[in-house]
């Protein structure tokens, strides 16, 4: 008792949002005995009293019947039959609407209370409830004597209301008993219908009162300590740890993808360590050449490297490449102010492919490839790879 009573101490955070989903997927909701009780039991007999009546009438009718029956009619299969099929539907014209409140208040209350919920973990066999150490502990736990004094005070305003009601008839049982049959059952309808109306209104307090403790036991339990809402924190947005190593990961697929795209690209264009771009073209297409690999330091070695291998051409234009990586974005066409030198490139690429192919003389090296002013300064970004 004393390690749970410290333990509810440490817990000083409300519930979170991840706290209460689970709860209820587990079946665990507020829940007030005593409200289904008012709305079952209350319901009826608001029923009752609201009909009472109809109810009167109906009781007076079949006693009239009852008592205006005489020896030939009682001989009479026919006749009795029609009098308890009279009788039957009356008690029935009578019992309906309380039967039909029973049933609706039935229905209401888990609705109102958390809606339905559907859910296997009440049916999970759970061994601790087979230990007679946590078996005491709940008979004798704070919730227990709560539930009991709950109890006790239904029964002490019930009883109560009902002896009341009862003390009220007995003062007027002298005055009922000079009254004919059908005023003297007039009146006691009023005096029952009355108690009752006493006992709906006592089960109303009580279930108001149950409904905020449960509310408020219940958050109670859901309360976290500041450890737990750190660990649920950090599962939520991820460990720091795992998610760079996740990042690591994709930063390695999309290098590995990128490399792999190097020998289908019709140029690469240096500078001359530092840099490396490599650029496709698709002379059926009507948009502009796309870079499809780019990297400076090892990644850029790693690039020539490739495109080496592939026989893929090699350019070396430093403000170029400069301007290609610091202004382009990797599998995005080429930035519309590089147009121009890019085309320079291509042209030399198309007439070295000729030259090779022995269709056309060796081409001269472009000279100078002019970047427009700004484009091939300012600082590196992030690699996208």
């Amino acid at each position: 008792m004393a390690d749970n009573d410290t333990d509810q101490e440490d817990r000083t955070l409300p519930a979170s949002e991840k706290r209460l989903a689970d709860a209820r997927a587990e079946g665990r909701i507020a829940r007030s005995r005593h409200l289904t009780t008012f709305v079952v039991l209350g319901g009826t007999l608001a029923g009752i009293a609201a009909t009472m009546p109809q109810s009167v009438g109906g009781l007076r009718e079949m006693v009239a019947n009852a008592l205006t029956l005489n020896a030939n009619d009682a001989r009479d299969t026919a006749e009795l039959t029609t009098r308890l099929s009279a009788a039957a539907a009356a008690g029935l014209l009578v019992a309906a609407p309380i039967l039909g409140l029973l049933w609706a208040g039935s229905a209401l209350v888990p609705l109102i209370q958390g809606g339905a919920i559907f859910t296997s973990k009440p049916f999970t066999p759970d061994f601790n409830r087979l230990n007679p150490i946590t078996g005491v502990k709940r008979i004798v736990s704070v919730d227990s004597l709560a539930e009991l004094g709950k109890t006790l005070a239904i029964a002490f305003f019930i009883g109560g209301a009902i002896l009341s009601s009862l003390y009220a008839l007995r003062e007027n049982a002298a005055g009922l008993a000079t009254l004919p049959l059908v005023a003297a059952m007039g009146a006691s309808g009023e005096a029952i219908a009355g108690s009752l109306w006493t006992v709906i209104g006592a089960l109303a307090v009580i279930a108001a009162a149950d409904v905020f403790h449960e509310r408020h036991r219940y958050a109670k339990s859901l309360r976290m300590t500041p450890v737990e809402a750190k660990r649920e924190a950090k599962e939520q947005d991820g460990d720091p740890h795992v998610k760079a190593r996740i990042r690591q990961a994709q930063r390695e697929i999309s290098r590995r993808r990128m490399m792999a795209a190097v020998p289908k690209a019709d140029v690469v264009v240096t500078n001359p360590t530092h840099y490396a771009v490599a650029l496709a073209y698709d002379d059926g297409s009507t948009g502009a050449p796309r870079i499809v690999a780019m990297g400076k330091g090892p990644i850029a070695l790693k690039i020539r490297e490739i495109a080496a291998e592939a026989g893929v051409a090699r350019l070396e234009a430093p403000p170029l490449a400069r301007a290609l990586y610091r202004h382009g974005e990797l599998g995005a066409e080429i930035p519309a102010a590089l147009f121009q030198a890019v085309a320079q490139v291509l042209a030399y690429v198309y007439q070295l492919r000729r030259h090779r192919r022995g269709e056309a003389p060796a081409p001269a090296v472009p000279a100078a490839i002019v970047v427009p002013p700004g484009l091939d300064s300012g600082p590196d970004p992030e690699p996208a790879a």
